[in-house]
């Protein structure tokens, strides 16, 4: 792995040579390693499957260790719900913890049938997707700019844009749009429930907000 991302700029004399891309050795981000497992005792398999559940497990007994440890100074931080709601909420801690077992059951259960775990799958063509992003550039820029200025933009900063794009641009944007796509739907389920009761009841003056708000 290369200590710097952009080295040996003077092996390539242009960016494009009028049929491909010539981008110099790049090294690789910090996030990035081409290990086949994140931890070498277990595979990113098994470590999908089972990181929801110690997640939610671990968070939720230290919450409750806190709820129940009768310190005095985390009164000013405890959310005091009202009389109607705790008149509704009729779940004992039992009914709650093997509601969740239930749950984290089935989805444990279909992770395991649809994740795969063929560990010999062929690595990615980092190199290869690279250049068909910087051919990409290219017409972008000729376009823009014309042949010649697009040239000499590309030549001096078009290694930079299409380490950045790839490297860092695109999981950006799929990691935005993955949130974008998480809080619609948390804001879009009130509302369908609103449209289903309102087909069969009439639901009067009734105020509403919805939790992604």
């Amino acid at each position: 792995m290369l200590s710097s991302p952009f080295v040996n700029r003077t092996s390539c004399i242009h960016f494009f040579d009028g049929k491909s891309t010539c981008l110099p050795p790049l090294g690789t981000p910090i996030y990035y390693t081409d290990n086949p497992s994140l931890l070498p005792w277990m595979s990113d398999h098994i470590l999908a499957v089972t990181s929801p559940v110690i997640a939610y497990w671990s968070l939720s007994l230290f919450f409750h260790f806190l709820d129940v440890s009768g310190w005095r100074w985390l009164e000013n931080y405890r959310i005091h719900e009202s009389k109607e709601v705790k008149a509704r909420n009729r779940c004992s801690r039992a009914d709650v913890v093997l509601a969740v077992i239930l749950q984290q059951a089935i989805q444990t259960a279909l992770a395991l049938y649809w994740i795969s775990a063929d560990e010999t799958s062929s690595k990615a063509d980092h190199a290869g997707k690279m250049h068909q992003i910087g051919r990409r550039l290219v017409l972008v820029f000729q376009w823009v700019l014309g042949p010649k200025w697009a040239e000499a933009a590309l030549d001096l900063r078009g290694a930079d844009m299409t380490y950045f794009i790839y490297w860092w641009g695109i999981p950006i944007v799929q990691f935005v749009f993955a949130m974008f796509v998480h809080f619609s739907s948390l804001c879009l389920r009130p509302a369908m429930t609103i449209l289903r009761l309102g087909s069969s009841l009439t639901l009067g003056n009734i105020s509403f907000t919805a939790p992604c708000i």
